[in-house]
């Protein structure tokens, strides 16, 4: 509905869509914090009753929520209504319905008479006042109550995660035989069963070159203190590479969880010195006991061999290493499905063949780790003693980096005890 005064048609318009942005605001952000408690509570539900469901976080479910709470603010809004915005400047101005008046002639022709004095006057006091001043937006209100809604869809999602270990969890399903063998072959191709991988013993083998280098070569040539660097980067973006992987988890493994603590804590003491022996056997010992209970009927028997699976599953989790994880929910299944035939026998044995080299893959990346941090330490050491001006002390070639770093750390410490107060600096030192 238009007026014919263009001046008044122009502040209702402008007050009308502020008025509509308030309303749209304060609905959507009511319907936000009402959908974010609810959703939150189904999330806390879902995760405790039904943990079978698939996960509500998925980004089809949380944009489905947010159109929905934007149409149904949209819905309440009331766009484009002129006479609620004439009766807000008539209340603003105390104008007694004169807005409302002007906005309704077109339609009230009794009193043509009075439509000049009506419109001079409208028009008049519509050119002294601004449409801010008329429906300010104050939408601090509604912002408050939307990041309420999202902090509790936040913290429901974080504090019962979809996929947390639960006894009653589903296992993982099952991969075909053809993929668990392309795994194993992978891992072997790989030589996880190596102390440390193929590609850090290189880089460990080039810094030794390097610093052999720079023991003959006194001073050290500039060619050679470049290696040196070039080296370094290497070391580093392995050690970037093995971090974003299981390996710093692994090595990083809390004792704190459910389960057997003394076992998982041995088994986390054995990761930390590199190996990985008992937990092997661990895997060994529970897939022969599920093979045999399988045949003989055994459920005690099968319950033992599933919470065994389980003790490993929890470490894997804990430890980082998902795909160790995998493997035992693999087996999990496979033993749950109650076939006491050859087939399960077979697939038992394989996945654990696969478990073990998903375990000594978890400990090379945990020594790989230690290794690369020992390496860090002999190159940091050796450039501190070159910017002192002092020769590298001769080391076995057949030594460690470990030993390096030890020899010259001592070298370092007996140089730097060595020198002299400075006198003019400040404090003496």
């Amino acid at each position: 509905m238009a007026t014919t005064a263009p001046q008044v048609d122009r502040l209702l318009q402008q007050v009308a869509r502020r008025q509509a942005i308030q309303r749209w605001a304060a609905r959507t952000a009511a319907w936000a914090l009402a959908v974010g408690i609810a959703f939150a509570l189904t999330v806390v539900a879902v995760r405790w009753f039904a943990p079978g469901w698939p996960s509500l976080g998925r980004p089809s479910i949380l944009l489905s929520l947010v159109g929905l709470v934007v149409a149904v603010g949209a819905l309440g809004a009331r766009f484009g209504d002129r006479r609620a915005a004439a009766r807000r400047v008539d209340a603003h101005l105390r104008a007694d319905d004169l807005f409302l008046t002007q906005l309704l002639l077109p339609d009230a022709a009794r009193r043509p008479e009075l439509a000049p004095v009506v419109e001079a006057d409208a028009q008049a006091r519509a050119a002294r006042v601004a449409p801010s001043a008329v429906a300010p937006l104050d939408l601090l209100p509604a912002a408050g109550r939307i990041a309420a809604a999202l902090a509790i869809v936040a913290l429901a999602l974080w504090t019962a995660p979809f996929g947390a270990p639960a006894t009653s969890s589903p296992a993982a399903p099952r991969p075909s035989l053809a993929k668990v063998e392309e795994r194993i072959a992978a891992l072997r191709k790989a030589e996880v069963e190596a102390p440390r991988s193929p590609p850090v013993e290189a880089a460990l083998a080039e810094l030794k070159r390097d610093l052999q280098a720079m023991q003959r070569e006194q001073p050290p040539r500039p060619e050679t203190k470049q290696q040196l660097k070039v080296t370094e980067s290497k070391l580093a973006e392995l050690w970037r590479e093995n971090q974003r992987g299981r390996g710093a988890a692994a090595a990083q493994a809390s004792s704190v969880g459910s389960g057997d603590r003394a076992k998982q804590n041995t088994w986390r003491k054995e990761l930390a010195d590199g190996k990985v022996d008992s937990l092997k056997q661990e895997v060994r010992d529970l897939a022969k006991r599920a093979a045999e209970a399988a045949k003989l009927g055994d459920q005690a028997a099968q319950a033992g061999a599933r919470a065994q699976a389980r003790e490993v599953r929890n470490f894997a989790q804990r430890a980082g290493a998902s795909a160790l994880d995998r493997a035992m929910a693999d087996m999990l299944e496979r033993m749950g499905d109650g076939k006491a035939d050859e087939s399960q026998t077979e697939d038992l044995a394989k996945l654990a063949e696969l478990a073990e080299l998903e375990a000594d893959a978890l400990r090379q990346d945990a020594a790989d780790i230690a290794a690369l941090e020992q390496a860090f330490a002999a190159a940091e050491l050796a450039a501190a003693l070159e910017q002192l001006g002092v020769a590298l002390p001769e080391v076995d070639p057949a030594a460690a980096l470990e030993d390096y770093a030890e020899q010259f750390g001592e070298e370092l410490a007996d140089e730097l005890e060595g020198l002299e107060p400075c006198e003019d600096c400040e404090g003496g030192g």
